[in-house]
């Protein structure tokens, strides 16, 4: 298992995990997602959408390491609100998945593979990559 940054660090989606950042069910961490997440829509309408990955994949990266790193889930019940803001994101891919060039494609997929390694998804099954993995495959079938 892994708990350390598995893609470039994005300063300004780092920032939004830190510890001072942390309340119930992470709700200012998620309120604060919200600006990513209009860019990564943003990035779509804009037929960016090698940015739009890439700033996702750094998104899904800095939940992981700080999920574990700052034992984020001492801060939720049973709602991790961060959860909401990620699955959003997948959505937007999901709806536009079937445009993908293969080459995105792949680069997705294989960096979903890579932070399957994780602490994150390894020891707590956050965020929900074998998911997210499981659709990409259904709507290749």
């Amino acid at each position: 298992m892994i708990n350390q940054y598995l893609f470039p660090v994005n300063s300004a989606i780092d920032s939004i995990f830190a510890p001072k950042n942390l309340d119930a069910d992470c709700m200012t961490i998620w309120r604060m997602m919200s600006p990513v997440e209009n860019a990564i829509e943003q990035y779509f309408i804009d037929g960016q959408y090698k940015d739009a990955i890439e700033m996702f994949l750094q998104l899904v990266d800095s939940i992981c390491y700080h999920f574990v790193a700052d034992k984020h889930w001492c801060w939720f019940d049973d709602d991790y609100a961060p959860g909401h803001g990620t699955d959003h994101c997948w959505r937007m891919i999901l709806e536009r998945l079937d445009r993908f060039p293969d080459d995105l494609f792949n680069e997705l997929k294989d960096g979903l593979i890579i932070l399957l390694d994780t602490e994150a998804y390894q020891g707590y099954c956050y965020p929900s990559i074998g998911r997210w993995l499981g659709d990409m495959k259904q709507l290749c079938a």
